[in-house]
């Protein structure tokens, strides 16, 4: 008779064990809320030094718009001879790659008196851009990849200062 209370004290202490094993995979475990995406558009001013062959690139200003937008890289942009490719990585660890002409190398058309169309291309030391890319928190650090006579440089990154 002892055996026997003691079979059904085991048992039900079994399925005790196995119901609080059952409810405690059940209980659901608190996410983290995804980041909301926004949109930024980053102000930046770029200079070449033609002494020491750099170029340095500043951050003047970031605005944030809190609008979601439908962005898409322009592939065209890396048929050209000069463009800029920007790669910003944020705090919570995306990466937004963005693709613009670049802002030194001006290409223009002229009409000449004789009616004809001559095109020009024009150097400059130095310039301010804006980028429109989304935006889920700040910025981390921002590469940029110049792309000078189809010819990609040494990568520059810049960190966020607090």
């Amino acid at each position: 008779m002892v055996g026997f209370f003691y079979l059904i004290t085991m048992r039900f202490k079994f399925y005790i064990v196995i119901c609080v094993i059952l409810f405690s995979a059940c209980v659901s475990l608190k996410e983290k809320p995804l980041p909301v995406e926004k949109t930024a558009f980053y102000t930046f001013s770029i200079r070449r030094d033609t002494i020491k062959n750099q170029t340095q690139f500043k951050v003047l200003d970031v605005q944030i718009a809190d609008t979601k937008i439908n962005y898409h890289i322009n592939k065209a942009i890396e048929k050209e001879p000069y463009y800029l490719k920007l790669e910003i990585v944020d705090d919570s660890k995306h990466q937004i790659s963005a693709l613009v002409t670049h802002p030194l190398y001006k290409r223009f058309d002229l009409y000449s008196e004789s009616r004809e169309i001559e095109s020009k291309s024009v150097k400059l030391q130095q310039a301010e851009f804006v980028v429109r890319v989304p935006f889920f928190s700040s910025y981390k650090t921002i590469t940029f990849t110049e792309t000078i006579n189809f010819v990609s440089q040494k990568p520059i990154t810049l960190k966020y200062e607090k």
